[in-house]
């Protein structure tokens, strides 16, 4: 295999790794401010149903957690990037193709694919060419995540919504906490089963905020779509080999990171957004049930349905029963379904490929990918 190489270019592609890397303090400041421990009762409370299930502490930890290799992978590889420029400047090029020729190549491992022209790429990532960022990863985080829109908001099905309007109709539950309100200005109902079932809008908040950290590691990503095409433009031989696959396998890992806050950080707030608020949902009607029990019974007792009256109001009464239970029914099998459909569907966590692609500082000779050349 021929060998050449510019040191310039590994410089270059070692202070883009290094450039990128530095923006991982400002995605964890972000993540501390909008979404770190304490932003729940600031939201409101993601409810007593979730408390046991959802823990977004660990989620916090992991997030770090992830963060923390990626920041140690990315300045491995500008570290060694860097080391091997200064050492290609600092020897004689036979003695630096003598020394690539020694560096023992896996087997089963092949020079990988790559399209050096610029041409042939998207044309967003032209940039890319001369080792440019072609996206900004700060931009996503620079600001407070926007308020949740409404495509993260559950929408029950029109016929439920329909068969609602009937309940609350000849429910006198609804009535009375209508009257209380109307009084009052809040619902005490209300609030204590956001208690429990907690408040979609927490876990939507949550999602949007995830998403933009999502945007942030994707912008990275992008940054390093074609650095193995362009280091490939004057780069062969044997490092060149480890050098250009391992950027590979970086942006294939990083590609990982961003569905872990894109798909599974995401996506566990979706899922839990419908749990909340269907979970709400039935709370709601068998705390109205029940309230619609004693205010039968109490006026039963208080005698407004004695005398001639009595017959008429019964039936009244057993009929707005009978459509109560009904509805309920059918609305409560029907948000039940909803909870266990978000419950099977929530995503599992991607592996942390990254952590498999940290090289020592300087990497010694061989091991992993990038192979920094001892000079003679």
């Amino acid at each position: 295999m021929t060998f050449r190489v510019d040191p310039e270019a590994l410089d270059q592609a070692a202070a883009l790794l290094d450039r990128n890397r530095n923006v991982i303090p400002d995605i964890q400041r972000y993540i501390t401010k909008h979404l770190s421990k304490g932003t729940a009762d600031q939201l409101g409370g993601q409810g007593l149903l979730a408390y046991f299930s959802y823990n977004h502490d660990e989620q916090i930890e992991r997030a770090d957690h992830r963060l923390h290799w990626v920041n140690g992978v990315w300045q491995s590889g500008a570290v060694n990037l860097g080391v091997s420029a200064a050492t290609y400047r600092s020897i004689e090029k036979q003695n630096a193709a003598e020394l690539d020729a020694a560096i023992r190549i896996p087997v089963l491992l092949q020079r990988p694919a790559l399209d050096p022209d610029p041409a042939h790429w998207d044309h967003h990532f032209a940039p890319a060419a001369g080792f440019d960022d072609v996206a900004d990863p700060t931009r996503a985080v620079a600001s407070p995540p926007d308020e949740p829109t409404d495509s993260l908001e559950p929408k029950a099905a029109e016929v439920a919504q329909w068969v609602g309007k009937v309940n609350d109709t000849v429910s006198l539950n609804w009535w009375l906490r209508f009257a209380i309100k109307e009084v009052y200005g809040r619902d005490p109902v209300k609030e204590a089963l956001d208690w429990l079932a907690g408040d979609w809008t927490v876990f939507a908040r949550y999602a949007v905020a995830w998403k933009h950290v999502a945007f942030s590691v994707a912008a990275m990503t992008d940054n390093i779509a074609h650095t193995d095409d362009a280091l490939a433009a004057t780069w062969d031989g044997n490092a060149a080999t480890l050098g250009l696959t391992w950027m590979q396998h970086l942006h294939d890992a990083m590609t990982v990171e961003t569905e872990f806050y894109d798909k599974f950080l995401y996506g566990t707030c979706e899922g839990y957004i419908e749990i909340a608020y269907y979970g709400y949902e039935n709370l709601n009607y068998l705390v109205g049930e029940l309230i619609d029990l004693l205010l039968e019974a109490a006026l039963a007792i208080m005698g407004l349905v004695t005398d001639g009256l009595s017959t008429i109001a019964a039936a009244v009464i057993a009929l707005c029963d009978a459509i109560l239970f009904i509805v309920d029914f059918f609305r409560q099998i029907y948000h039940a379904g909803k909870i266990l459909t978000a419950i099977a569907g929530l995503p599992e966590e991607p592996p942390l490929v990254v952590a498999d692609l940290l090289l020592a500082d300087p990497d010694p000779l061989g091991r992993n990918c990038i192979s920094v050349p001892a000079s003679k």
